[in-house]
């Protein structure tokens, strides 16, 4: 197994990517657009026909048949990748997400174990779920007590696919997951792109900037399916309003195709298909000639995209056992309308108020000021309240843009639809994904099905950051460093320092009872009973080294920022957003 992982990252630029190169090489987009697409389309192929795979009960091998079909398709689509490696602009963001890629596994390649916050077991269940698309299974199975329809399956299926070709250790479904998360940061810069009022953003600096946002170290390490739903989403919220904006059916399609695998791959798409759907009908179809096709075709791919798993699941488990299974309905089942509408409104509170703001129930060992104490006030912070998820200065300097764009519809972002859409999409996103969640949730919900948003905030962040005074830009960054040492390199630490075989930490780790804060402890008595061995454990040995090409790569990302924090607001001619020059903006 130990070798085959090393066929991972040619198998990986083969099947995500590669095979989708010949349905793009005509579109007449940007390189940045083509190769975001690319990877869309790559991943639908390689879910629909190893989802396939499975429902046929195909042997393993097949996998490798799966591989030298996407290795054809590559080779189909090699001009394609010619013209694309020759585009500045892709070899700049290819760079960008090498280094951002580095840092990410590089942490992973610490973790022994997950902690933090309330959150437990959701890797294991997702580990499971992949495994059980391997096949020779029964159907019945639960996972962590949730029945398989419960979860929608792309990336489960996907990263079964790897698995059947090196492996099905969970340090493999580990680096799988994160690699797999790692392709939101295409759609992120190309949004920075259209952020920006020079029409182009610096990859470099959107990659710094994710790799100082915790909420998105944090899922690119954890090892569950939200960052690949921020792909598909933000992927779709791309080409929606770059097509609303051209006139362009092919793009508003490949938008709703993309808004189609990311609900297939986590439910939280859902609010973000239905707000665009809705723009859709209302604002962008009445205008079109062609109204009636346009709809048809488009609700008629979308569904036959979703109905790969959902008449699949009908057919097997029931309509009943798809639907009521899911977590919104199974959580909310007998509570009354009133109850449901208090529930949403406490939710949408504790979403946005910090916890120190308000009283929230707290761990009986959360006592005292400790690094468990600290850790775990970030941890909620950073990941579960949506102002704060864009880091401790986040929700400020986002007040400060938009008040300095308040004058001039040229300081929007730069989308068709102006205010009235963002308005929308926003308000209308976090309330169907808070009312989706069908309990109480005291430290908020940014993390279940806001994500989208939070990725949006930080790429409009990271695309003004150049165009503000240099002060500005100085306590940016000062409150990027922060978000680093209490929201990253306190989780690092945390993470990294195993239980031992009594259940507290050995020595040069947190304290005992600072290990004790949180689900920490419960997660590692999952590991226990599954003799599940985490990719930080695998590398232990050589641990310093991966400490050292984590810091090595977080030099790199600071330098860029301290570049950036220093120079001169101009123009700046390292850019990789491949969105192209900012056309004029329309306001509705």
């Amino acid at each position: 197994m130990d070798a085959a992982v090393l066929l991972l990252p040619v198998v990986y630029g083969l099947c995500c990517v590669g095979a989708g190169l010949p349905f793009v090489q005509e579109s007449g987009w940007s390189p940045g657009e083509r190769l975001t697409a690319a990877a869309a389309v790559a991943l639908l192929l390689l879910y629909a026909v190893s989802f396939l795979d499975f429902v046929a009960g195909l042997p393993v091998w097949v996998h490798w048949v799966v591989v030298a079909g996407c290795g054809a398709l590559t080779l189909y689509g090699a001009a394609e990748a010619r013209d694309l490696c020759r585009s500045p602009e892709v070899r700049r963001l290819l760079a960008a997400l090498a280094l951002l890629a580095g840092f990410i596994l590089s942490i992973l390649g610490l973790i022994r174990g997950y902690s933090g916050g309330l959150w437990y077991g959701d890797w294991l269940e997702h580990y499971h779920r992949s495994r059980f698309f391997l096949g020779g299974q029964p159907l019945d199975e639960t996972f962590l007590g949730y029945a398989l329809p419960a979860r929608p399956p792309l990336m489960n299926v996907v990263c079964a696919h790897f698995m059947a070709l090196v492996g099905d250790p969970f340090r493999v479904f580990q680096v799988v997951s994160s690699l797999l998360g790692l392709l939101a940061f295409l759609p992120v810069t190309l949004l920075a792109g259209r952020f920006s009022r020079r029409g182009e953003a610096s990859a470099f600096v959107v990659a710094a900037f994710l790799m100082l946002n915790p909420m998105f170290v944090e899922n690119a390490t954890y090892s569950w399916t939200k960052l690949l739903t921020v792909f598909f989403v933000l992927a779709g919220l791309y080409f929606y309003v770059d097509g609303c904006r051209e006139g362009s059916f092919a793009k508003t399609l490949f938008a709703f195709v993309c808004l189609a695998g990311g609900i297939l791959t986590h439910y939280s798409a859902a609010p973000y298909a239905l707000c665009l759907g809705l723009h859709y009908v209302v604002r962008i179809l009445p205008g079109r000639r062609a109204w009636p096709k346009e709809a048809g075709i488009t609700l008629g791919l979308s569904a036959a995209i979703l109905a790969t798993f959902l008449g699949w699941s009908v057919s097997i488990y029931g309509l009943h056992a798809t639907v009521g299974s899911t977590s919104t309905v199974r959580d909310a089942a007998g509570a009354a309308p009133p109850e449901i509408a208090m529930k949403t409104l406490l939710n949408l509170r504790d979403t946005i108020v910090p916890t120190f703001f308000r009283r929230a129930e707290r761990d009986p060992l959360n006592a005292g000021l400790s690094w468990g104490t600290v850790r775990s006030a970030a941890f909620n912070l950073y990941q579960q309240n949506l102002p704060f998820a864009l880091g401790v200065l986040g929700p400020l300097l986002l007040a400060y843009e938009l008040w300095r764009s308040r004058a001039s519809c040229a300081d929007l972002p730069r989308v068709p639809c102006g205010r009235g859409f963002w308005a929308w999409l926003v308000g209308g996103t976090i309330v169907a994904g808070t009312a989706a969640h069908g309990t109480a949730a005291p430290f908020g919900l940014a993390h279940v099905t806001l994500q989208p948003l939070v990725m949006i905030g930080v790429a409009f962040l990271a695309a003004r950051f150049k165009e503000w005074s240099r002060p500005v830009r100085v306590l940016l960054a000062a409150g990027l460093v922060v978000d680093l040492v209490f929201g990253i390199a306190l989780q690092t630490w945390f993470q990294s320092a195993p239980f031992g075989a009594a259940g507290v930490a050995r020595a040069g780790g947190p304290s005992p009872r600072d290990m004790m804060v949180g689900a920490g402890y419960d997660n590692w008595v999952l590991q226990q009973q599954e003799s599940t061995v985490f990719l930080g454990t695998a590398l232990r040995e050589i641990s310093s080294l991966v400490w050292l090409l984590a810091g090595t790569a977080l030099a790199v990302a600071l330098m860029v920022l301290l570049r950036a924090t220093l120079r001169d607001g101009a123009a700046d001619p390292e850019t990789g957003s491949g969105a192209g020059p900012r056309p004029a903006p329309t306001v509705e």
